[in-house]
């Protein structure tokens, strides 16, 4: 089987377990990019492609990427390898063996009181534009929202009765918050 059909059949199966479209594009962009790989070095044939090939792929694009990126794209080429086996596209599987490339865990700074004190009296409440700016600042800092969890609110999402939010995280997954 082509490279590129298997990684055809892999997209479906993605879209079919309907995952987020987020996700989806990651598995497209980084079997894009191994697709492209192993067309340099001439490995068109799915069940030709060893693990070396794949260690060689990730030495090559670790120069363009941080750490955090090269494991995501390991993570993703492992389930595309593992479904291609578990389905029965592939004899045998070239990631079996593979260990993920080590990140270093980086402890996220986080904002003082002082600075969010400072953060929040910067906006002028007495227009709209610095009450909604507020707002939004005061609402990220008080439960851990991200911002794309932000974004995604709709006016049905907020319920003032009870003072809480309902908000879509990573992998469209409900949680409420407190206003």
């Amino acid at each position: 089987m082509d490279v590129t059909q298997a990684q055809d059949i892999f997209l479906i199966s993605r879209k079919a377990r309907n995952l987020s479209k987020n996700t989806i594009f990651w598995y497209k962009l980084t079997t894009d990019k191994f697709i492209l790989y192993c067309q340099k070095i001439n490995k068109n044939n799915i069940e030709a492609i060893k693990s070396h090939n794949i260690e060689e792929f990730m030495i090559s694009i670790r120069r363009e990427i941080s750490d955090r990126t090269l494991k995501d794209n390991f993570v993703a080429l492992r389930t595309f390898f593992n479904f291609l086996f578990d389905e029965e596209y592939i004899p045998r599987n070239p990631m079996k063996n593979m260990r993920q490339p080590k990140v270093e865990q980086k402890v996220m700074r986080t904002f003082g009181k002082q600075e969010i004190e400072k953060m929040l009296k910067y906006f002028d409440r007495t227009e709209f534009i610095g009450l909604r700016n507020f707002v939004i600042i005061a609402l990220l800092f008080s439960n851990g929202m991200r911002k794309a969890e932000f974004i995604g609110i709709k006016t049905q999402d907020v319920n003032i009765t009870v003072d809480m939010i309902k908000v879509r995280g990573k992998g469209n997954k409900e949680r409420s918050v407190p206003i």
